[in-house]
């Protein structure tokens, strides 16, 4: 089994006994399978130990979130909208 040291966030290339798949790594709750989000939109579990190796693509920065996260912020309407959840019209 290969040293896996990626976290929840980060996009990565696993390579297994056949193929190599790539994809962002999110949060198991089993500590012995990684879950891999694919480009396509599906998640799958890979059994740690069928990694033979990884790559980190991109590693996941907080700070890309939160400014994803302000522009979303901003209402289409401008006036008559407040942050948050809901809209005030």
């Amino acid at each position: 089994m290969a040293e896996l040291n990626f976290g929840a966030g980060d996009r990565v290339k696993l390579r297994l006994a056949l193929e190599e798949r790539e994809g962002t790594i999110i949060e198991s709750a089993d500590n012995s399978v990684v879950l891999l989000k694919l480009d396509s939109g599906y998640n799958i579990g890979i059994p740690k130990e069928n990694i033979l190796g990884s790559k980190i693509v991109k590693k996941y920065k907080e700070e890309e979130r939160e400014e994803g996260e302000k522009n979303n912020d901003t209402g289409a309407g401008g006036e008559g909208q407040e942050r948050g959840i809901f809209t005030i019209i």
